[in-house]
């Protein structure tokens, strides 16, 4: 069983790792080293200092009694029905490891996480403090290059994260807890993310990070739309009331959308703005209750209406204008996606500039969307093959696609 005779009893974590471990491209980076009682408590061994010099020297992370405490626990690492991952977008550099610890602390509250730690999620799936935040000191909302960099850097970091660099395979198993500080790039953020990936959203106040929005079960559920509006009241304008509807046909295009939910009015300002902008119509959507404060709660439905709100009076062409909490504007992006022709602007410096990014650019296309998207036609195709239901087209069958063979999955 052993290619080296040894004593003592550190080998057992090791062993019995082995045995547990399903997915054993997990083993690939770590060694292990400690004793186990027969209660399943992982106890200390001697000689810690020297085992880790020597996993250092072999390019490897040990995992210790110092890192995992129970049988339980290291199952929770080795074999996880679900994997919280935290990604954090902030301005203010100092803050960033001060926010992923509190952070953790939020998620251990879900009884599923309860082993979770920030510091072996690095040593299991090595990562670093780096690959779970972005931060932007500043920002230029003119600049589209800038803003393509910022969007590229989101997308990079988060590739790493959901496929936890390619440890795990199925990318529905790692839940995203994210937390972002700009409105304006959260909005940009959500669209990148779309509305397929497990997600859950916080907000910071009084000096800790609060879970607003879980999309952990179901992901799509901010996408439901409503057929009454418990949490926001919609006014639409008087010249376009009759005709903004879903059969309007653009009839009131330009049309400015107003959220309003947050301390900062932008009603005023905003519908000088519509002049300068030539809108014709425009979709004001405010808090019912709590404007300005909304209570820590489940959002989820205030995000939904919004977004029924503005998929039922949609137009061909929208701008964009808000002043709302940073999760609920993150979530939109999440559910408008890259399909709706919206142009954003964001307030600065008592005035609003267009961003030079419009939400249904190629760029924000989701990259995590796709993946999922091709791996279920794959899954679908192959299932298909196996019960002889694929149907291959080609020059010597009964059709052509411009000279080439196509393939259909009939």
């Amino acid at each position: 069983m052993f290619d080296n005779q040894f004593s003592g009893e550190s080998y057992k974590l090791a062993v019995v790792t082995g045995i547990i471990a399903k997915n054993k491209d997990i083993l690939e980076n770590v060694a292990f080293t400690g004793n186990i009682t027969s209660d399943g408590l992982i106890i200390p061994v001697k000689y810690l200092d020297k085992k880790k010099k020597i996993a250092q020297k072999e390019v490897k992370t040990l995992i210790t009694p110092e890192d995992i405490e129970t049988i339980d626990e290291l199952h929770f690492w080795l074999n996880p029905e679900h994997m919280p991952v935290i990604f954090i977008h902030s301005n203010k550099p100092d803050l960033a490891s001060q926010s992923l610890k509190q952070i953790e602390d939020a998620i251990k509250k879900d009884e599923r996480f309860k082993h979770f730690k920030i510091e072996n999620l690095k040593k299991f799936y090595q990562l670093q403090d780096e690959d779970m935040y972005l931060i932007t000191p500043s920002v230029d909302f003119s600049s589209k290059e800038e803003l393509v960099n910022i969007l590229s850097m989101f997308k990079r970091k988060n590739k790493n994260l959901l496929s936890l660099k390619g440890i795990i395979k199925d990318q529905h198993k790692v839940i995203l807890n994210i937390s972002a500080s700009i409105s304006t790039l959260a909005l940009y953020f959500g669209v990148v993310l779309g509305n397929r990936q497990a997600t859950i959203i916080y907000h910071f106040q009084d000096g800790a990070y609060h879970k607003v929005i879980d999309l952990s079960e179901n992901s799509r559920k901010i996408k439901q739309k409503k057929s009454e509006f418990k949490e926001i009241s919609v006014d639409k304008d008087m010249e376009c009331a009759e005709s903004i509807s879903k059969s309007s046909g653009g009839s009131c295009d330009p049309l400015l959308i107003i959220i309003y939910l947050a301390s900062h009015n932008p009603i005023d300002q905003g519908l000088k703005y519509k002049e300068q902008i030539k809108a014709k119509g425009h979709l004001i959507i405010k808090s019912k209750d709590n404007q300005g404060n909304l209570p820590i709660g489940d959002w989820s439905n205030i995000v939904s209406e919004i977004y029924t709100a503005i998929d039922d009076n949609k137009q061909s062409e929208n701008h964009l204008i808000f002043s709302a909490p940073v999760p609920i504007i993150l979530a939109l992006g999440m559910v408008l996606g890259y399909f709706l022709p919206i142009r954003v602007h964001h307030y600065a410096r008592g005035e609003y500039i267009e961003v030079p990014i419009n939400l249904n650019e190629e760029l924000l296309k989701s990259p995590f969307l796709i993946c999922i998207f091709l791996k279920r036609v794959l899954i679908k195709f192959i299932k298909r093959r196996k019960n002889g239901k694929t149907r291959v087209y080609g020059k010597n069958h009964n059709s052509y696609h411009n000279g080439r063979s196509k393939w259909q999955i009939g």
